[in-house]
């Protein structure tokens, strides 16, 4: 029997109804983020790489780059790489490591003057959200602020509140200042001068001119962002809190495939010269990075020194000759001669770890605007390709420095830790940012879009792992918001959405979080058009990398202002919904955390205060003794062998400076060599405190 045609219609509709629903239940499991996760670092390998034609032995190189990592004999006025990285990979020395806010957008060259921030020039800061008058010049603590200061307790956090509860409430001091690490005293490089140094010959030494910089004055100046760990830096996509250390390493510098002159030199096939080659190794970012420092004027050397001058300078001497090695050194002891030191000279340590074709052509040659002439006055292959070496062998001597050994890893957490571990992934909401096995999004994908909490919860495009949170206005330093040398965008997004990707990275739209286009099956090429067509707010500006918290007891100060003394004043920051200003005032027009260009200006439609804060940067409300237990959870996941300095994390011996006496002559502590499983005499305390960590240093020689 035929059914009615009202029967009909009533059929083909609720057909309708239920496609409609498998459709708007599938986008919506599809369009769902997967839920983060942790897990135990143990069995994850990092990715390198590929080496083949470069490296001939990779234990070579391995060992090559702990002694240039280590060695003092490397930087200007006696700074290594480790000077800055002594401490599971990080620093915790308290004197002369304040910086004044020399990356602040409001100051035409910065600000140069510590202290707190009482005024800005030619700015429209509201006068509530900068420090109350008589605090300029001056620590939180009321102190005089300037180089070569030691801090106290009182000095952090560098933002202080009325109510450590209400990121609205008075403030009582901020300020721009950063707290870092001292590296090189103000100089210029003039040139090489040959010296004579036992069993070597064609040495060389810097010749350097001390000058006078407005803000350091002629203190060792310091770096205006704060030390992050090189400890599991290997797993990082990008490096550098702004990420400017790319994935691609191009053998002279950190830029990738951005450095438009880059090339290392080849001997050609015929062997009767060389050519420009343009390296292009991926997953290479700690090389990258690792050719940054050394000619850093605030790190490392004096301004306007190169690699090939540096290469000259290190080729023909004898490896940590200054320093001693541990006999049961795990990379490094085997190679003890009889009087426990390294026999042999950089180049030779080269030789043996590199192809010969990158260093035994003959000639001298001057490199110039990406090309290469002969020049008898000019450098050989191997110093001119000094800094590939440089950068390949610390990757791989990095590449080691892997601490799988935490309690977390090894599922021994206290009552205590275990319930920090459930508010970690649970109301503290950490978990959003600190997932995985390294706590940091490091592997994850590139590009994403998420709801925001500002701006009437409009999405925005960001670089995954890179979070603006609100420790200091954006303006004050826009981190991944910045530009290279050659004036393309750090980040990822502005490449994609500007049409003009030069890094390598992948994009999966239908991937994101929040699509642009609600179809199923998702179509890449229509959520691109969608996308471009929206002209789509972007999360950038004031985005810093996320740390891994691993070891994170022993790496104070925090955040990359490093202004946050303890574990403590870290979740009372995170619980009150961090430092950004005007939530709780509708009329007020300034935004510590905007989307413009300086975080001022505001590009969401008809919302005058969007905000690239972090949408779980929120209100916690957690209780003491949950803070407690976060604590607790955070401090479970330090390596005992990082803290005791045991391999693979020993060390030859080093010297620090920290600050000066009123002479001006520097103030020295050592740090003893260790090795093996013989590491330091007393343990690092792992107490998430700036000061206790300090405490534990040896004292001045």
């Amino acid at each position: 029997m035929k059914r009615s045609f009202q029967a009909k219609i009533k059929q083909r509709c609720a057909e309708i109804a239920i496609l409609v629903f498998v459709v708007l239940i599938s986008y919506t499991i599809h369009a769902q983020e997967v839920p983060p996760t942790l897990s135990s670092l143990k069995g994850v390998t990092p990715k390198l790489p590929n080496l083949t034609g470069i490296v001939t032995d990779r234990q070579a190189a391995i060992a090559l780059g702990k002694m240039l990592f280590w060695d003092q004999q490397v930087g200007s006025d006696g700074q290594a790489c480790a000077s800055c990285h002594f401490a599971a990979g990080a620093d915790t020395r308290l004197k002369n490591q304040y910086s004044p806010g020399v990356l602040d957008q409001r100051f035409s060259r910065g600000d140069l003057t510590f202290g707190g921030l009482t005024s800005v020039p030619n700015d429209t800061t509201d006068p509530r959200d900068l420090s109350p008058s008589g605090t300029a010049g001056r620590t939180a603590g009321g102190s005089d602020a300037g180089p070569n200061y030691l801090p106290n307790l009182a000095d952090f956090p560098f933002h202080q509140l009325a109510d450590p509860l209400d990121r609205d409430s008075a403030i009582l001091f901020t300020t721009n200042d950063v707290f870092s690490s001292q590296g090189v005293k103000p100089s210029k490089f003039v040139n090489l001068q040959a010296i004579v140094l036992p069993g070597t010959t064609d040495a060389f030494d810097e010749v350097c001119t001390q000058e006078f910089d407005a803000a350091f004055l002629f203190h060792r100046k310091v770096e205006p962002r704060h030390t992050p760990t090189t400890i599991n830096a290997v797993f990082n996509f990008r490096n550098f809190w702004d990420g400017r250390a790319n994935n691609t390493f191009n053998g002279f510098d950190p830029f990738g495939n951005r450095s438009p002159a880059a090339f290392v030199l080849e001997k050609s096939k015929n062997k009767r010269g060389v050519k420009p080659t343009k390296l292009k190794l991926k997953n290479a970012s700690l090389a990258s990075q690792a050719v940054g420092p050394p000619l850093s004027a605030f790190e490392m050397s004096c301004a306007g020194k190169t690699f090939p001058k540096l290469g000259r300078k290190l080729l023909s001497r004898q490896p940590l000759a200054l320093q001693t090695v541990h006999t049961e050194d795990s990379v490094l002891g085997p190679l003890l001669n009889a009087n426990g030191t390294i026999s042999g000279t950089y180049s030779q340590k080269i030789r043996a770890a590199f192809d010969p074709k990158w260093w035994s052509a003959s000639g001298k040659f001057t490199r110039k605007n990406g090309s290469i002439k002969a020049d008898p006055n000019g450098f050989t292959q191997e110093e001119i390709n000094f800094s590939m070496f440089w950068g390949i062998a610390i990757m791989l001597y990095e590449s080691t420095l892997l601490s799988d050994d935490a309690p977390f890893d090894n599922d021994q957490l206290s009552d205590a830790e275990r319930r920090g571990q459930e508010i970690f992934v649970g109301k503290g909401k950490c978990i959003a940012c600190h997932s995985g096995p390294l706590f940091n999004k490091a592997n994850e994908g590139r590009i994403e879009r998420m709801r925001m909490a500002e701006g009437n919860s409009q999405p925005a495009v960001y670089d995954n792992a890179f979070y603006n949170i609100g420790v200091v206005p954006t303006v004050a330093d826009v981190g991944l918001g910045g530009k290279d040398p050659f004036g393309n965008p750090l980040s990822f997004t502005r490449q994609f959405l500007g049409n003009k990707k030069i890094d390598n990275f992948g994009t999966d739209l239908c991937n994101f979080e929040v699509l642009i286009l609600a179809e199923d099956p998702c179509n890449p090429a229509n959520q691109l058009a969608a996308l471009v067509k929206a002209n789509e707010r972007q999360a950038v500006d004031g985005a810093f990398k996320t740390p891994t918290l691993r070891n994170i007891g022993l790496t104070p100060p925090y955040f990359h202002t490093g202004s946050y003394a303890t574990l403590e004043s870290v979740v009372d920051f995170y619980n009150r919904g961090g430092n950004r200003r005007g939530h709780h005032q509708p009329t007020d027009l300034n935004d510590t955390s905007g989307t413009g260009p300086l975080g001022n200006s505001d590009p969401v439609v008809n919302q005058r205060k969007g905000s690239n804060l972090d949408p779980d940067i929120t209100v916690l409300g957690l209780t003491d003794s949950e803070k407690h237990d976060l604590v607790a959870f955070m401090k479970a996941l330090t390596d005992p062998r990082v803290a005791c300095d045991k391999a693979p994390f020993d060390h030859p011996s080093i010297k620090l400076f920290n600050g000066h006496d009123d002479s001006g002559a520097d103030q020295i502590f050592t740090i003893p060599a260790t090795g093996g499983t013989n590491g330091l005499q007393s343990c690092r305390p792992n107490s998430g405190d700036l000061f206790q960590e300090a405490a534990a240093l040896p004292p001045n020689d």
